[in-house]
């Protein structure tokens, strides 16, 4: 009896990770302002921050050791074209995931002092904060109001025994009021999303309707450029087999023997390295393919015992 095995495997393993927790200093020039109003030259080392940095590392121009500041300690501080300035105010920390989200429809506030990173300078202000949960606030300030956040957030609600996601969309009224001085935005405000690029276009809107363009700073984050690696691995495999087995209808299994199987194998792989903290996040996926295959022949004589 003649037997023909082949199978072919197709691995494809994709993970998302994190490597060393213990970053790289990148050291690069930045401009401190101090609660005292003292302007500080030196280096801050930046870590390409996704989430808003609770603490920087500064070596001040001239001096020997490196100091570390949080937002109780500075103004605010400029580098790599960002500029961030410190406050202590009430946020909204609701839930943002869908899995966490309550029943309550009210924001969930908590006094704090952060750092709040500069969208767009005019007449009125914008900031974003990005939480440790990559939850993302927005902030503004007009005349000597101070800064307030803008309030979005989802809840649960169940009606007739049917529970579903609702939205709680303040700001746009806050956004209304504060606008109120520019009235053809109200219908653009209705309507807004609570996405930055939509809040920034919405600034600048304001800002040129009371005439202030020339006064108007927009702050971007320098996009890095991810890096790919790709990889080729090319060799062979040597497969063998063995039947084993008590039944007598698979003797001719178990007494033949298999020659060993020998076939090429191959295999690509791609690590695609964010350029977000420091290069700290990777993509990585390899692919690999193998086959192998058995031929022999049993051959029984029936005229002998």
């Amino acid at each position: 009896m003649n037997k023909f095995y082949l199978a072919a495997a197709l691995f494809v393993v994709s993970s998302l990770f994190v490597t060393s927790s213990f970053a790289q200093a990148n050291f690069k020039p930045a401009v401190v302002v101090t609660n005292d109003g003292d302007t500080l030259n030196g280096r801050i080392d930046h870590q390409g921050w996704i989430r808003n940095p609770k603490i920087v590392v500064l070596r001040q121009d001239g001096a020997t050791e490196a100091v570390w500041l949080s937002p109780a300690d500075t103004k605010s501080f400029r580098c790599q074209g960002e500029l961030y300035v410190s406050t202590i105010m009430e946020i909204d920390y609701s839930p943002r995931e869908t899995k966490d989200l309550t029943f309550s429809p009210k924001p969930v506030f908590k006094t704090d002092t952060v750092f709040l990173r500069m969208l767009f300078s005019g007449i009125a202000n914008l900031y974003v904060l990005t939480d440790e949960n990559f939850k993302q606030h927005y902030f503004i300030r007009k005349d000597s109001s101070g800064i307030h956040e803008r309030i979005y957030f989802r809840y649960l609600k169940e009606v007739q025994k049917k529970v579903s996601i609702r939205e709680n969309q303040r700001y746009k009224g806050q956004l209304t009021y504060f606008f109120s001085d520019c009235p053809s935005l109200k219908n653009e405000i209705l309507n807004l999303e609570y996405k930055e690029e939509k809040l920034v276009s919405l600034f600048k809107k304001y800002n040129l309707c009371l005439g202030g363009e020339e006064a108007a700073v927009t702050y971007k984050k320098e996009k890095g450029i991810a890096k790919i690696n790709l990889g080729f691995v090319a060799g062979a495999t040597l497969t063998t087999i063995k039947f084993v087995s008590d039944l007598p209808e698979l003797y001719y299994l178990t007494q033949t023997s298999y020659k060993n199987s020998v076939k090429p194998a191959v295999g690509v792989s791609v690590n695609i390295i964010f350029p977000q903290n420091q290069g700290k996040w990777a993509l990585f996926s390899e692919m690999a393919y193998n086959a192998f295959s058995f031929l022999e022949v049993y051959e029984l004589d029936k005229g002998k015992d």
